[in-house]
């Protein structure tokens, strides 16, 4: 097959040693998986990487969310040209969606898998559920990335709304995940020390394990970016927790480390807090974690986190739940007293459930199903459209 990939979004500098999101490594490793046994090709907006199968529109590093209003119908050109020379069977979006964007993918007759990964609930998804409709209509396919995500996916779109004129129909086609397990070298735990990976943001719970660890002997690190402040709201999130926490010799914060490095890091980790339950579709730093035998801690209710099935079942005594102070330092507490060979059974697992192997054959058979799909569906004019990139 010949695959176009697209990123999350032209928004951001895209680094090759830094993520800014998961969504960012989920790209890099379809990419690392798929082009083993296919033509591929990946299609971003600023970047420094300069491999031969990615087509980068600039490699300016500063104020690309500026640069994006002047450049768009440029990057849009660029996109075209990329389209037109390689001639992909699909393209394989994990750009969140757009009308404009995925009504500009319809125009040349190739079929797209809309590979979503956040949770329906913000108002583009309430105002935009038509156009992703018409979009769908079309053959074109979306995927989910947990059958947790696809469960809340088909709940919301099911839901009868005011703003809804007609009821959408949003069928979930495929379901993928957003990484691979790799099996690690495993060391033995830091006793009482727990860490957490997430880019700075109150949805996604950054410093709950200071709150948590604050006034305890335990030892909290955070490994963290700002490139998603952006508002307000996230700025006074950020000055705020800093304030409290900033000069704690054990609430340790930590901005913009290479991935690398943080892989590194984590390894010693007695316990690995993996964010909110209530809005997370899959996690990848859950799996980063599992594949080097540090069990995770959960902010939510049981049983409601997609981690919970990345291990094999008498292995999901390793990923807890916790509301509470108490809560979460005895759970820190038992994951100290882990062996290096429950670190390393824990670890086998995780890569038995959800290795390399898995993500390739999922991701080839789900194309495969979106172009068949897709070359089976009526076709009528393709969508119209003033592109208008956000």
């Amino acid at each position: 097959m010949k695959i176009l990939l697209l990123p999350f979004h032209f928004r951001n500098f895209f680094a090759e040693g830094t993520r800014v999101s998961g969504i960012d490594e989920c790209m890099l490793k379809q990419y690392r998986v798929l082009s083993k046994d296919n033509s591929v090709r990946v299609f971003l907006g600023y970047s420094d990487i300069k491999q031969q199968d990615f087509i980068v529109f600039s490699r300016e590093k500063e104020n690309t969310k500026e640069l994006l209003k002047k450049d768009k119908n440029k990057i849009l050109d660029l996109l075209r040209k990329t389209i037109t020379e390689f001639k992909p069977d699909v393209i394989l979006s994990n750009y969140g969606f757009n009308d404009s964007l995925y009504k500009f993918l319809d125009t040349f007759n190739t079929p797209v898998l809309y590979l979503s990964h956040s949770l329906p609930g913000a108002p583009a998804d309430v105002f935009g559920a038509d156009k992703l409709d018409a979009f769908l209509s079309r053959g074109h396919s979306m995927g989910c990335v947990s059958e947790f995500h696809k469960m809340k996916t088909i709940e919301y779109y099911g839901r009868n709304r005011s703003t809804w004129t007609v009821q959408p129909n949003i069928p979930v086609h495929v379901v993928v995940p957003s990484s691979f397990a790799v099996k690690q070298p495993i060391i033995e735990g830091k006793s009482k020390l727990v860490r957490h990976i997430s880019a700075c943001n109150e949805e996604k719970g950054t410093f709950i394990i200071h709150a948590m660890a604050d006034g305890s002997d335990l030892v909290a690190e955070i490994f963290t970016t700002t490139k998603h402040v952006g508002g307000d709201k996230e700025q006074e999130y950020l000055e705020k927790n800093l304030s409290l926490y900033g000069n704690k010799p054990n609430l340790l914060i930590n901005f913009d480390v290479p991935h690398v490095d943080i892989m590194q890091r984590i390894k010693d980790s007695s316990a690995f807090f993996v964010g909110k339950a209530q809005s997370d579709t899959f996690t990848i730093t859950s799996i980063e974690a599992l594949q080097n035998g540090v069990p995770l801690m959960i902010y939510g209710d049981k049983e409601v986190h997609p981690a919970s099935s990345f291990v094999e079942p008498d292995y999901r005594k390793y990923v807890r739940y916790f509301r509470t102070k108490k809560e979460f330092y005895d759970i820190v507490n038992d994951f100290s007293k882990m062996t290096i060979n429950d670190r390393s059974d824990l670890a086998d697992s995780c890569v038995r459930t959800m290795g390399e192997s898995m993500f390739r054959t999922r991701y080839t058979e789900a194309l495969e199903s979106v172009i068949e799909k897709y070359n089976s569906a009526p076709k009528d004019n393709p969508l119209e459209s003033m592109f208008e990139l956000s």
